[in-house]
């Protein structure tokens, strides 16, 4: 009986570490998502570039676009975590 505690504990402690080390990955996706939106401001900045005069190539591009890109990328990166644990 006390194997099978054992056992549901370390089950339930494992669930609370996979939790946490997911919460710790989005965040640390989320980050790194500013970050690099700030390069990329920063980057523009110094070449002169002004997002206000690239509105015909956003819409080319489209900001749905770039979310589901973000958001695909950020599930891949979770499910190779889950997959190292």
């Amino acid at each position: 009986m006390q194997g099978m505690a054992a056992q549901i504990f370390s089950d339930m402690v494992m669930q609370e570490a996979i939790k946490d080390k997911t919460i710790q990955v989005e965040q640390k996706l989320k980050d790194q998502e500013g970050q690099l939106h700030d390069v990329s401001a920063k980057s523009d900045l110094l070449h002169g570039h002004h997002h206000e005069d690239d509105e015909d190539e956003d819409e080319a591009f489209g900001d749905d676009e770039e979310e589901k890109i973000m958001r695909d990328f950020r599930e891949r990166r979770m499910q190779q975590m889950k997959n190292i644990y």
